[in-house]
């Protein structure tokens, strides 16, 4: 499994492709198997929406970093084998992508936490229905209900974690 690091600090989301011991190219092969690994790397700037054509990525860890703006709806293209998709603890803003929905392979964790997230919870989110150790999106500004078709993640275990949202409801 080939694994790509970033060395701390780089200063920008736009030199995770350059500053990576794989020097991860502009339009990646998409038959490889990409495990990344960068929280807590001290990237600031919008998440590059290059990470999108990896599709084939096992894990991405983007956590802990200063990520700001919208999550790229490209994302929800890593389908193949995707264990874990960690965007929390940064400053991601507007509504979460429908198209994340399309990660129903993930089955170790799902994290938006503790982030500037607005709007609804995705129906689509649902579909992660192999998902089963985290489901969190705590600490955002979601508001209406939990939609119904959450409840589909029946082999989810206790860390559902959708708390720090004053506008949002329960299922």
């Amino acid at each position: 499994l080939p694994t790509t690091s970033v060395p701390t600090p780089s200063p920008t989301a736009t030199d995770l492709p350059t500053t990576n011991p794989a020097h991860l190219p502009a339009n990646p092969p998409t038959d490889l198997i990409y495990a990344t690994e960068w929280a807590n790397g001290g990237f600031t700037s919008t998440i590059p929406t290059q990470l999108g054509r990896c599709t084939k990525i096992a894990e991405l860890d983007l956590s802990q970093n200063s990520f700001e703006g919208a999550i790229p709806s490209q994302l929800g293209r890593l389908t193949k084998i995707l264990v874990s998709f960690n965007l929390g603890t940064n400053s991601l803003s507007l509504a979460i992508p429908s198209e994340l929905g399309a990660l129903s392979r993930v089955y170790n964790t799902f994290s938006l936490a503790t982030n500037r997230l607005t709007g609804t919870v995705p129906t689509q989110l649902g579909l992660m229905v192999v998902l089963r150790n985290r489901f969190k999106l705590e600490s955002n500004f979601l508001s209406s209900s939990l939609p119904s078709e959450l409840a589909a993640m029946t082999k989810l275990g206790d860390e559902f974690h959708v708390n720090g949202n004053e506008a949002l409801c329960g299922v």
